[in-house]
């Protein structure tokens, strides 16, 4: 079995082509296009990091993968191009030898091409001038991983202003509508998290569960369901 190529991985994503970002991107936009990217990776199983989350890894670094599935997703090593068979091995250990390398071997080629997958997304959705800083005059973009581009445009263009902050910090606390699920307030605090975090300044654990707590409170609905939260 040999791993699909960059091409075939995208015509198999759930989003085999990104919105087209013109000119500078925004933060918006930045999380739009992460979001597909996620789902497109997770779309390629992997028994790495956990076995859940396919290959989200690749796109994230170690400490968000690791607040996702609580586990490390490795870097494959390249296993060299054949099975380290050598004088004295028994015809069991030659077999057991080479199904390894044949293993990793899928594994490595998987994630290489699963990244090259993404990265051409990547470079086909945002313009030349912001993804420039990144490409080698000799060989363009083959040094770079998809996680290091995304990271380049999150680091330069997704930028938060002050102002912005204020605006998010009024939808944290924006009433919740009882007549709505109450997965819609679950989504408000979620989404005013995220915004937080990419803006430098998260809200603590503390004040997310007082905002809850009084969202919920002041709908006037929950009152035993608030004292017994109390």
């Amino acid at each position: 079995m040999t791993a699909s190529t960059p091409d075939e991985l995208i015509a198999g994503f759930p989003h085999s082509s990104l919105p087209k970002v013109t000119g500078e991107p925004t933060f918006e936009e930045l999380k739009v296009i992460r979001r597909l990217l996620n789902t497109n990776a997770m779309s390629v199983a992997s028994y790495e990091g956990g076995g859940r989350h396919g290959h989200l890894g690749i796109i994230m670094t170690n400490e968000e993968y690791f607040a996702i599935a609580v586990d490390v997703f490795p870097v494959p090593v390249n296993p060299g191009p054949s099975a380290p068979v050598v004088a004295g091995m028994t015809a069991a250990v030659i077999a057991e030898t080479t199904r390894l390398h044949r293993e990793a071997t899928q594994v490595y080629r998987t994630y290489n091409n699963v990244d090259q997958a993404i990265k051409k997304l990547l470079i086909e959705a945002f313009d030349d001038a912001y993804l420039n800083a990144l490409s080698d005059e000799i060989v363009g973009y083959a040094n770079c991983t998809s996680l290091q581009i995304l990271t380049h445009l999150l680091t330069y263009y997704a930028m938060i202003a002050p102002a912005e902050l204020t605006q998010n910090y009024e939808r944290l606390n924006t009433p919740y509508d009882a007549n709505q699920p109450i997965e819609t307030l679950f989504q408000q605090i979620q989404d005013a998290r995220a915004f937080a975090v990419a803006g430098g300044q998260p809200y603590g654990a503390a004040m997310i569960v007082n905002v809850e707590y009084t969202l919920a409170f002041n709908t006037g609905l929950f009152p035993d369901a608030c004292r017994a939260w109390q």
